[in-house]
């Protein structure tokens, strides 16, 4: 039997976390990889997390140190996707990139019981002024294409639908048996 305090916490997480759902499609929570109490309870909230990453040895780095704190703290919400941001357009960023996602170099990083970090997303979103400028805004946007320019609107709609598929995915009845098999 829960404490009343827990009951009441765990009720009003499941009672916020249906208001989040019927008034947003998406909530994205831009945050360093430090795990703040916020960040701990939007993801006792979320359909699942996004790590976003440079694609370049350093920020793979950080990213496995996350993973690897998530997991021992046993965060239950899966990882979608690994996400490259703020790629340039130089070669080691390119070359990195495909590398990866042609699987030459494997994504194991000496994680606990084998964790690995998420699949990387197709969609790659550049390092533009025109995201900055967007993300510094103080107007209210109604869709990406106000927010930002034509080309980085596309890619953040793209990746949305990528974000759709996953979730999708991790929530078919095939995904959750090869999850309970594993566990």
């Amino acid at each position: 039997m829960k404490e009343g305090w827990e009951f009441l916490r765990d009720k009003r997480r499941e009672m916020f976390s249906r208001w989040l759902k019927a008034n947003y499609d998406f909530i994205l929570v831009d945050c360093p990889p430090a795990i703040a109490w916020q960040v701990r309870f939007f993801l006792l909230v979320a359909d699942g997390y996004i790590v976003p990453t440079i694609p370049d040895r350093l920020s793979v780095r950080g990213a496995r140190y996350l993973c690897r704190r998530l997991h021992n703290i046993k965060v239950k919400t899966r990882p979608l996707g690994l996400l490259w941001s703020m790629k340039r357009e130089i070669q080691t960023h390119s070359e990195f990139v495909e590398t990866i996602r042609t699987g030459r170099e494997r994504m194991k990083f000496e994680l606990p019981d084998d964790l690995n970090l998420p699949a990387p997303f197709n969609t790659v979103i550049p390092h533009a002024v025109a995201i900055t400028r967007g993300q510094t805004g103080t107007e209210p946007y109604v869709s990406f294409r106000d927010k930002y320019e034509t080309g980085p609107a596309k890619l953040f709609a793209d990746l949305c639908q990528e974000i759709i598929f996953r979730i999708k995915r991790e929530k078919s009845p095939a995904s959750r048996e090869a999850a309970f098999a594993k566990s």
